[in-house]
């Protein structure tokens, strides 16, 4: 008896294993068969199929060397472009110290036209001057690091930073008082204008040998027909000299030529060809705007800082 309840036991046992393995491949029959698991690549091909996850529009011949390469490029260019910035920078802070003497004239200026500015508003102007300097310099910078030079229209150096502190002073003067600014900032301009005429005729008085007459009519003919940008005359200091000549005023030569006897209009065409104003590195600057230097280092006053 032992021996067979143990063998019955056994039995029992085996047919509900195979009961429970004929379930399951009921259950099994009842789902698609997977499918079956693919080996890894090797690690370089499975190292080069992340990195292209992570970019957009890979081309499928692309390497993963070529990636690197392309990363490497990019650093290369972000390092190149921090570095210009950086040499930018750098120009332009000297340039904002040369240009503080011009603010400080500017500044004074706009003190005695609109002497009732409060004390909010002075400091509003003089926040807005300082930033008028500093993108004028940044700008001047840029064009000599990118070798633009006067091909980019140049830096008017002294009517940009008018221009910036003017529009500050109008948002915040009493009208009556920025008109007044206004007015003295139009005869300022043509004093200057009426400068850079007279010392272009005392210029070619000097090389030329002109004619009370013909003094005379260079003046009014440079007056009828006078470009702003000719004030750059101002920009020329007794000393400067180009292949043994100081530079010429060829920019202005519809007004002067004219006026020239034969004789003079041959020394003129040597001389402009010798040291026209062509040949004078500007670097698309108006060095003349920078002559505050010469204003005996004016200050900001601190009345701009109550």
């Amino acid at each position: 008896m032992g021996r067979t309840s143990r063998i019955a036991r056994t039995a029992a046992g085996c047919c509900a294993s195979a009961a429970l393995l004929v379930g399951a491949g009921v259950a099994a029959a009842e789902q698609p068969p997977a499918a079956p698991l693919q080996p890894l690549p090797p690690a370089p091909e499975l190292l080069e199929r992340v990195m292209r996850g992570f970019l957009e529009s890979v081309p499928d011949h692309e390497t993963l060397d070529d990636i690197l390469k392309r990363a490497t490029v990019r650093n290369r260019a972000a390092v190149e472009e921090a570095q210009r910035r950086q040499f930018i920078r750098q120009q332009a802070q000297q340039f904002e110290q040369m240009l503080q003497p011009l603010l400080a004239a500017e500044l004074a200026f706009v003190r005695r036209a609109c002497g009732s500015l409060a004390p909010d508003d002075r400091r509003a102007v003089l926040a807005a001057a300082r930033q008028a300097v500093q993108g004028i310099s940044e700008k001047i910078a840029r064009q000599q690091l990118e070798g633009l030079g006067d091909a980019a229209g140049g830096v008017e150096v002294r009517q940009s930073l008018h221009d910036l502190v003017a529009a500050a002073v109008a948002a915040r003067a009493a009208p009556e008082e920025f008109a007044a600014y206004q007015r003295e900032s139009r005869l300022r301009l043509e004093r200057r204008a009426e400068a850079a005429r007279v010392r272009i005729v005392s210029k070619l008085d000097e090389q030329l040998g002109l004619s009370a007459a013909q003094r005379r009519d260079v003046l009014d003919d440079l007056r009828a027909h006078w470009s702003g940008a000719w004030i750059r005359e101002l920009e020329d200091h007794d000393g400067v000299m180009i292949n043994g000549r100081p530079p010429a005023p060829d920019f202005a030569d519809a007004s002067i030529a004219p006026h020239l006897d034969a004789t003079q209009l041959r020394c003129w065409r040597e001389w402009s060809q010798a040291a026209g104003w062509d040949a004078i590195p500007r670097g698309g600057v108006d060095w003349s705007d920078l002559n505050a230097l010469q204003q005996g280092q004016l200050k900001i006053d601190s009345w701009w800082r109550p």
